[in-house]
């Protein structure tokens, strides 16, 4: 069992995270095309590693030594760094960018070579983590002396993906050798993190209604059917697919809790990107009707900016469906991870599975032809 003293300093971590999140999400508002959404991503997938591993860690070697104190403190530094530093990561600050996360990284490998000091059966997956780890970095050094923003960008989401792939490993490693994990532990704070996220989406959208100049009625509209889709995201996710679960994914084995943890990072992401769609739709409709309403092409105009253009509306529209659709594939697989639900057939949970693929599609189908739809009836389909 988890002591208060723990839980308390490694929640500092979470709200870090969280806000480093939200940072990202007001860059992808400022930086509205593709070269914006692929650095969103990158930086999304940086971030989410970091916490996830810290997680993980936390679950198989607990512990409130001095250490382990110092090392929460160096990694919330860390933390801190890459976020202050995230906006310019790829140009101006490139470097201390790196030097941020590469310090989270030597941190988590002395804390983990401290934990395997004392748990002698953890020494033979230390060999394939910290042999991925070094493989991992390597992409990482070789980016100081690169200046182009797409080399440096392929190279860490190289760099990345090796790290996914060494976690597979040690997840493997970790059944065989006995490491214990406590699954309820590890399902609640990725639940956790899946509620922050979700708090992002309101956030979102009751920060720009509350900046409503004129025309509130589309404004409310929109954010009423926005808080109508993160109780349905919050709703599929914690009261249907956490109910009546006879075994979870995680008790399965290797490769399904493998999959069950890979799976939350592109599931909070298509939540992050309903945020971040939906937050632009309210913007753009609140300037615009300010606009029309008096009648004038410059101080709301100047206003509005480049959110109000209308690229800007269309990648709003394009983030929202792809985000929506992304977490409906999500949720579908997890479904399927799962052992049968108590009283419940295959045939009506596969039923239940394919009614999510359908609703995914769908969404994809209106963001290929969405450009002249309203947004209030968008947002009005999508909360259906």
């Amino acid at each position: 069992m988890h002591h208060a003293p723990w839980f308390c300093e490694f929640t500092l971590i979470l709200p870090l995270t969280h806000g480093h999140i939200l940072h990202l999400d007001h860059n992808l508002r400022e930086h509205l095309d593709s070269n914006g959404f692929l650095t969103f991503l990158l930086l999304y997938v940086i971030t989410w590693r970091i916490w996830a591993d810290t997680t993980i860690y936390i679950n198989r070697f607990d512990a409130e030594d001095v250490v382990h104190k110092l090392f929460f403190l160096l990694e919330m530094a860390g933390v801190v760094g890459i976020g202050i530093n995230s906006e310019h990561a790829l140009d101006e600050t490139k470097t201390e960018f790196i030097v941020s996360f590469l310090l989270t990284r030597l941190f988590m490998v002395l804390i983990i070579v401290w934990a395997v000091i004392h748990v002698k059966r953890a020494r033979p997956w230390f060999q394939v983590y910290i042999a991925g780890v070094i493989v991992a970095t390597l992409p990482w050094i070789a980016t100081f002396w690169i200046d182009n923003k797409a080399v440096v960008g392929s190279l860490w989401a190289l760099a990345i993906s090796t790290d996914y792939v060494t976690t597979h490993g040690t997840v493997s490693r970790t059944k065989r050798l006995h490491i214990p994990y406590n699954i309820g532990h590890l399902t609640e704070r990725f639940g956790l993190f899946t509620i922050l996220v979700l708090g992002e989406l309101v956030i979102a959208i009751l920060f720009e209604t509350n900046h409503v100049l004129v025309g509130k009625w589309r404004s409310y509209l929109i954010s009423f059917f926005g808080l109508v889709i993160a109780l349905g995201f919050q709703w599929i996710y914690f009261d249907i697919e956490a109910a009546k679960i006879r075994e979870h994914a995680l008790w399965k084995g290797s490769m399904g809790g493998f999959v069950w943890l890979l799976l939350h990072l592109p599931l909070t992401l298509g939540i992050t990107m309903v945020a971040a769609g939906l937050g632009i739709m309210v913007y753009t409709v609140n300037h615009a009707d300010a606009i029309h309403h008096y009648n004038t092409d410059s101080e709301e105009e100047s206003k509005c900016g480049i959110a109000c253009s209308h690229s800007a509306q269309i990648w709003s529209r394009w983030l929202a469906v792809v985000g929506f659709a992304v977490f409906m594939f999500c949720i579908s697989i997890i479904g399927t991870l799962h052992k049968e639900q108590q009283g419940m057939s295959v045939t009506k949970r596969r039923m239940r599975m394919a009614v999510r693929c359908i609703f995914g599609l769908v969404a994809l189908g209106l963001g290929a032809g969405t450009t002249h739809l309203p947004v209030v009836l968008l947002t009005g389909i999508l909360a259906a």
